[in-house]
C-alpha cells in the first residue's frame, strides 16, 4: 500500500517480519521480495499455518498406522501408571477410533509467507544453526512438526537469541568455521531399534519418570551440547523438575541448572552439557 502511494515511490522501504504468518498469495510474496524480509526460526508453527500444510497434517493424523501407533502409546502409558500405583494395569485393548475426513476445498487458493525468507535452520545431525536465504517454497516450510519448540520458536526472544549467536560466531575469531565442533548427535535408538541408555550413568533415561511411551522417552532423552552423546536429565541438568518417588506420588524435586552458552553452535541459548564435558571446559 505504501509503495502505491506516489509520495513513497521514491523511498527505499524495507520491512522485516519475525515469525510472519502465511498471509499473502504466492504472486504477491514474489513481488514483495525486494522490500520484505521474513525471519522464520526453526520449527515455528505460525508461518507454516497455510491451508495445504493443515490439510497434510490432518491426513497424517487420520492415517490408520498413525492412529494405531498413538493408541498403543496410550495403552503403554496407562499400564505404566497403574503398575506404579501397585495395581494390575492390564486391560482389554480397545480399537482406536477412526474417522474419514471430509474433502476440503480451498476456494481462495493457498497463502504463503511474504517476501524473501531468512530461515534459521538447525541441522538435525550436528545441532548447529545456519541462516538460509530462501522463499516460501523451501521444503522445510511445507510441513508442520508438532513439538514443544513449535510454539517456543515463535517467541521473539528465542529468534533474537539465534540471530545474535550467528552474528557472534561470524565475527568471533575463536568460533569460525574451523573452530566449530565436528561432532554428530548420537541417534536415540541403536541399530536394533532399542532406546539407548545414558552414555554417562548407563541408566534408562526414562527411569526417572512414571510413563514409558515413546513420546515420554523422547522427552526424557537429551544430547550433550559438546560431545553429542545421549544423556539422561540427571547427567545434564537444566533446572528440570523430576518426580520424587521417595516423598509422595506427585512430589517433584528440581535439579540444578548447569547449562552453558556454546556460541560455536550459532546460538546464545544455554546448552545442556554432560558431566564429562563440564569437567573439560
Amino acid at each position: 500500500m505504501l509503495l502505491s502511494d506516489p509520495g513513497f515511490k521514491t523511498r527505499d522501504i524495507k520491512i522485516f517480519g519475525f515469525g510472519t504468518p502465511a498471509c499473502v498469495c504466492p504472486q504477491l510474496s514474489k513481488m514483495l521480495q525486494e522490500n520484505m524480509t521474513s525471519v522464520v526460526h526453526r520449527e515455528d508453527v505460525v508461518p507454516r499455518l497455510s491451508f495445504n500444510n493443515l490439510v497434510n497434517l490432518r491426513k497424517q493424523f487420520n492415517d490408520p498406522d498413525m492412529q494405531s501407533w498413538v493408541h498403543q502409546q496410550e495403552i503403554w502409558d496407562e499400564q505404566s501408571l497403574w503398575n506404579h500405583l501397585g495395581f494390575d494395569g492390564k486391560k482389554k485393548d480397545s480399537e482406536p477410533t477412526t474417522s474419514t475426513p471430509a474433502n476440503s476445498k480451498n476456494v481462495a487458493g493457498d497463502l504463503v509467507i511474504p517476501g524473501k525468507i531468512i530461515y534459521l535452520r538447525q541441522h538435525l545431525e550436528t545441532g548447529q544453526y545456519e541462516a538460509i536465504l530462501t522463499d516460501h517454497a523451501h521444503p522445510d516450510l511445507q510441513r508442520i512438526m508438532l513439538a514443544v519448540q513449535s510454539v517456543e520458536d515463535h517467541y521473539l526472544d528465542s529468534t533474537l537469541t539465534v540471530l545474535r549467536g550467528l552474528c557472534y560466531r561470524r565475527f568471533d575469531p575463536f568460533t569460525g568455521d574451523e573452530k566449530r565442533p565436528k561432532r554428530k548427535l548420537q541417534s536415540a535408538k541403536d541399530e536394533a531399534g532399542s532406546w539407548r541408555p545414558c552414555s554417562v550413568c548407563k541408566r534408562d533415561p526414562a527411569e526417572l519418570y512414571i510413563l514409558r511411551s515413546d513420546a515420554h522417552r523422547a522427552n526424557a532423552t537429551h544430547h550433550c551440547g559438546r560431545c553429542g552423546m545421549i544423556v539422561c536429565v540427571e547427567c545434564c541438568p537444566a533446572g528440570d523438575k523430576v518426580p520424587d518417588f521417595y516423598k509422595e506420588l506427585w512430589a517433584t524435586r528440581k535439579l540444578e541448572d548447569k547449562r552453558v552458552v556454546m556460541s560455536e553452535l550459532g546460538t546464545l541459548e544455554p546448552q545442556r552439557l554432560c558431566i564429562r564435558c563440564r569437567t573439560m571446559i
